[in-house]
């Protein structure tokens, strides 16, 4: 098995691979329909036939970023070096954009405190779908969660599992 980090955009390797993944919800770091087309792209670009591609995208309609708030997700934990610290997360979804800006916090016993902040983008399922076809490739199966739950109305995850469109 052969791991690459790199930018998934623009990537050619001049050969194709027996899978492509994207895991720990990386494809959510695509914050514009341009960038998930090229990353699909070169995901059919480097797939051998058939073999598979998977990632996971988190469901839009479950709104999981409604309860990553600093009420339901403040936590102390002990550090070796700094003692008990405290965590908690926040997030704004600007309506109708599709992206959420989200910030991991902490609080350290000495009253320093420190912040991350990210953006994440929440493809709907049907555009996620149809820039899968468009980019030459099909979902045989779509996943809801981590387990391979099946996809349904509830479900946290947006995980296809294909291959490429013209493979068997």
């Amino acid at each position: 098995m052969t791991w690459i980090e790199a930018d998934a955009r623009s990537l050619d390797f001049g050969r194709r691979f027996d899978a492509v993944e994207m895991t720990g919800h990386a494809f959510q770091a695509l914050l514009t329909h341009d960038d998930r087309a090229a990353v699909l792209g070169v995901i059919a670009r480097h797939l051998a036939l058939e073999e598979r591609f998977f990632f996971d995208s988190r469901n839009p309609e479950a709104r999981e970023w409604e309860s990553w708030t600093p009420d339901l997700t403040r936590e102390r934990r002990a550090h070796p070096q700094f003692g008990m610290v405290e965590r908690w997360h926040d997030a704004q979804a600007p309506g109708g954009c599709g992206l959420v800006q989200y910030g991991t916090h902490y609080l350290l016993p000495d009253g320093r405190q420190f912040a991350a902040v990210s953006r994440i983008s929440f493809p709907s399922f049907a555009e996620l779908s149809g820039r899968i076809a468009v980019a030459g490739l099909r979902a045989d199966r779509w996943a809801g969660d981590a387990l391979g739950g099946p996809l349904g109305a509830g479900s946290v995850d947006l995980i296809p599992i294909g291959r490429l469109a013209d493979a068997g």
